[in-house]
């Protein structure tokens, strides 16, 4: 039997909609930074959290734009080495943890990215996320959310902030990641299993390029936005030399059912985040 579902990093973006969605289903406990410290984790409080049959989640990570903030040792240490704590501690108490990971792992070059691809981007970020946690459900995705701060520095946060202007839309650099709301949903049918340890690439049924991306959510969120078709030649601290295809694909059996990401963001536009904003 399911024990409580403890969110990781709860009060960041993917952490809001774990906590809102799960929590209808779940005993669900946020532990934030206000909480716990990644950088230096107090271990005795994690074990004291965790139980035995409890999953925990981790959605705790540093991205990209705030390395340079944060320094190099703290990201190692937020995005490689606390992981691995949390998983250590997990199975000392007979917990399971899903691990998120990312698609950023990958440099790009070939596309349709399967499990046992070798991780083989070589940005700090990349080998920071490519060091994943032993004996842990491992999810290599890419997702997009709304976030509580207007100012976000997610791809969705910041294509609705750029309503009544002009930008540019990248057709050279092609995804197919999911929603954070198609995200937590997959996440659930974890749960529900007894699965304790693999790794699951996670994405929508079609590659689409960031500037089709750009234009469906537009659409979708009924934005006066005008975008110009754009190549890029580097994004996120990647250069480009033609194509960057970061897209997943999977030599798994397991049938994931995802809807295509208009449908997706339609979902999650239409979300009602009312007892989150309660809970805080």
């Amino acid at each position: 039997m399911t024990g409580k579902i403890i969110i990781l990093g709860y009060s960041g973006m993917l952490g809001r909609y774990a906590f809102t969605y799960l929590n209808s289903y779940y005993d669900c406990i946020g532990l934030s930074r206000h909480d716990f410290d990644a950088i230096s984790p107090d271990i005795d409080y994690l074990k004291f959290k965790i139980s035995p049959g409890d999953v925990v989640i981790n959605c705790v990570g540093i991205l990209k734009p705030y390395i340079d903030d944060i320094g190099v040792v703290n990201t190692i240490k937020i995005n490689s080495v606390f992981p691995q704590i949390v998983a250590d501690i997990c199975c000392d108490q007979g917990a399971r943890l899903v691990h998120i990971s990312s698609d950023c792992i990958f440099s790009g070059d070939k596309g349709q990215y399967v499990e046992d691809d070798i991780a083989d981007a070589g940005d700090l970020y990349a080998k920071t996320k490519a060091i994943e946690p032993t004996d842990s459900i491992i999810i290599r995705t890419s997702f997009v959310g709304e976030d509580i701060n207007k100012d976000g520095v997610g791809l969705l946060q910041w294509i609705i902030s750029q309503h009544q202007k002009t930008i540019n839309g990248y057709d050279n650099c092609l995804w197919n990641g999911v929603t954070c709301l198609e995200l937590v949903k997959y996440i659930r049918s974890i749960i529900d299993a007894s699965d304790t340890s693999y790794t699951q690439h996670f994405y929508s049924p079609d590659t689409i390029s960031k500037y089709d991306l750009c234009c469906i959510v537009r659409d979708v969120y009924g934005l006066d936005i005008e975008i110009v078709k754009s190549t890029a030649s580097s994004i996120s601290q990647t250069n480009i030399n033609g194509v960057l295809d970061r897209s997943l694909s999977s030599n798994s059996d397991e049938i994931l059912n995802v809807p295509n990401i208009r449908e997706q963001l339609i979902a999650q536009r239409d979300y009602d985040f009312t007892y989150y904003k309660k809970a805080i």
